[in-house]
Formats: structure tokens, C-alpha cells, sequence
């Protein structure tokens, strides 16, 4: 779901930086990238992988029947980066991206994605999820492409 707009402070009246907000999960990508996120923590060996992934697929399952415990789930995942920089987690996150988001992202998303540059350069974007906390976050381009961070660990 599209739902940018250019957006007015309320407190000084001026415009503020423009934002659009996307809903990532199934919609641009063709996947979970929560679920995919334990994934990678596990064939990165980040995390005990037996217990991990145990955990992991069955939160998925949870969260598919909609019966996900989010307060478990987000002790859970935020855990994992738990003392954790920004600088230490920062090439992580931009790996995820290329490996496990880019590759399943849909074609109609990258058509959406660049119809909002084309329309405002200076229009940020954030890739939300379903349950509403924001997933990946823009923080500005480098080499000619954009670059993302993953949002949870500052959430927390």
C-alpha cells in the first residue's frame, strides 16, 4: 500500500523532509522478512542455529494463524542484537538486503520504488510490515544506488 504524501510539521507550520511509507511483507517482496531474518541469522552462524531455527519457524507458524504472541516474539528477535552496534550490525543488515530481500523483491515494487524517485528525489521511503513497525528505513544513497537499514534494534 502506497500512502506517501509530502507532509507539513504541525508544530512550525514548514514542510518536512518527504516520506512514503510501503507495506514490504508479501506486497513488494515476495516473502517475511522477519522469518527470513532468522534465516540468515542462522546460515550466518550468528545465533545457535538448532534452537534458533526451532524458534523462528515456529513463531512463523504463529504468526500465519494469527496467533502470534508479538511481546515473545520481539524479546525474541531483538535479542539476538541485543548490545549490539549500529556499526557492528550495519554490514550485516546491508547483506540481508542484497541476499535475501533484493532477490524477492517484486518487479511491481521496483516499478513503484522508482516512479517515487523519479517523482521526488528527495523523497524518503520506509518499508513497513505488517504488524506495523517500520522494517527498512532509507538513510540516504551511496555508489549511485540506495541504502537501507534495518529498523528494529533502534526500536527496542
Amino acid at each position: 500500500t502506497d500512502t506517501s504524501e509530502n507532509v507539513t510539521s504541525c508544530s512550525t507550520g514548514r514542510p518536512t523532509l518527504p516520506l512514503a511509507i510501503f507495506d514490504l511483507d508479501n506486497t513488494l517482496i515476495a516473502g517475511d522478512s522477519d522469518h527470513l531474518w532468522g534465516v540468515f541469522l542462522c546460515e550466518k552462524g550468528l545465533v545457535e542455529e538448532a534452537d534458533f531455527h526451532q524458534q523462528n519457524e515456529q513463531f512463523f507458524s504463529d504468526y500465519k494463524r494469527g496467533e502470534l504472541d508479538i511481546e515473545a516474539y520481539l524479546r525474541f528477535e531483538l535479542g539476538v542484537l541485543k548490545g549490539k552496534s549500529l556499526q557492528e550490525l550495519e554490514p550485516l543488515m546491508q547483506e540481508f538486503l542484497a541476499d535475501y530481500i533484493q532477490p524477492i523483491l517484486l518487479p511491481k515494487a521496483q516499478d513503484l520504488l522508482a516512479r517515487h524517485r523519479r517523482r521526488d528525489p528527495q523523497q524518503r521511503h520506509v518499508l513497513q510490515r505488517l504488524d506495523q513497525r517500520p522494517a527498512f528505513i532509507e538513510t540516504g544513497r551511496s555508489s549511485g544506488g540506495r541504502r537501507w537499514r534495518r529498523s528494529p534494534a533502534e526500536d527496542r
